[in-house]
């Protein structure tokens, strides 16, 4: 399960346990979660809906992939094409409501755990970077906001197009921030060591970034690329190399839709005792909440 019932001990910000009946300590109501099994939620859920539009689109659309707008515009066509007409922009938009309301909680479960081990690690993480990660975070939590308007505006023609592309452009940087954040944590605060992970972890961590670096960087620039020149009247890599453009475009994908998850899994299956567990609780109908490890 993603998360659990717990009880606690209740306690005062930073103080002891409070007194309960009998002298007891008293205990308050709770869910305990491990964030990697959040991220596994919110990932396996966008490709749940990946699926369904990509099955919706091929079989009941009618749709001619040789003539979208982004065909035309980029030479190819990359996953986003299956959101853009009926059926699947009927239910779509909904789908990717209930994957934006997972990756923020993602997010929220990742400031809590950086948070956390700031204060509990004895200045390993220090302030100032805790702060900076923390920032990065609401950043990536905005682009997953911002990418909503790609169900917003469908892409009948250049203009609409460029407007729908531009969040997924947003996102793409968020997801490179949301990349480096990770890495940095973990490395910073100790917790792969703590993991046990050998140092192969830490450089396939690198090495999944420089390859993230490079097909964002290729895919953010072949785009602007394509834009500015107009179908016709300029040329562009993209659509003067197709097959290269989309061979970057689904090696993209596959590092920010099935590497996260997969790690997520790997750290979940091999050492379940080890990863942070993190704790809501709350006490009557208090709204602060406190978190422990």
């Amino acid at each position: 399960m993603m998360w659990r019932k717990a009880v606690v001990p209740a306690t005062e910000p930073g103080g002891p346990p409070l007194p309960g009946p009998g002298g007891q300590a008293a205990k308050v109501g709770g869910y305990t979660f491990r964030v990697e099994a959040v991220r596994i939620v919110a990932y396996v859920t966008f490709m749940v809906m990946v699926l369904i539009c990509v099955i919706a689109t091929s079989v009941w659309s009618g749709l001619d992939y040789n003539d979208t707008e982004l065909n035309k515009n980029l030479g190819y066509n990359n996953i986003c094409v299956n959101f853009d007409v009926a059926p699947a922009s009927y239910f779509a938009p909904a789908m990717y409501a209930v994957v934006m309301i997972l990756m923020l909680c993602y997010l929220a479960a990742a400031m809590l755990q950086m948070e956390r081990r700031r204060v509990s690690m004895g200045g390993r993480l220090p302030d100032a970077v805790c702060r900076r990660l923390h920032k990065a975070k609401v950043f990536e939590m905005f682009t997953f906001v911002v990418f909503t308007t790609c169900f917003a505006v469908n892409p009948d023609d250049r203009t609409t197009l460029i407007i729908h592309t531009s969040p997924w452009l947003l996102l793409q940087l968020g997801l490179v921030s949301l990349a480096v954040t990770n890495v940095t944590f973990a490395r910073m605060s100790g917790y792969w060591e703590e993991l046990k992970l050998p140092d192969s972890f830490y450089h396939s961590g690198i090495a999944y970034l420089v390859a993230l670096f490079i097909t964002t960087i290729f895919k953010i620039s072949v785009t602007i690329e394509a834009f500015a020149n107009r179908p016709g009247e300029g040329r562009s890599f993209a659509r003067d190399h197709p097959d290269v453009a989309q061979v970057f475009d689904q090696l993209h994908f596959i590092l920010i839709a099935v590497i996260p998850p997969a790690k997520a899994f790997y750290l979940l299956k091999t050492r379940p005792n080890l990863v942070d567990k993190i704790t809501i609780s709350w006490k009557g109908i208090e709204t602060d909440s406190t978190a422990s490890f």
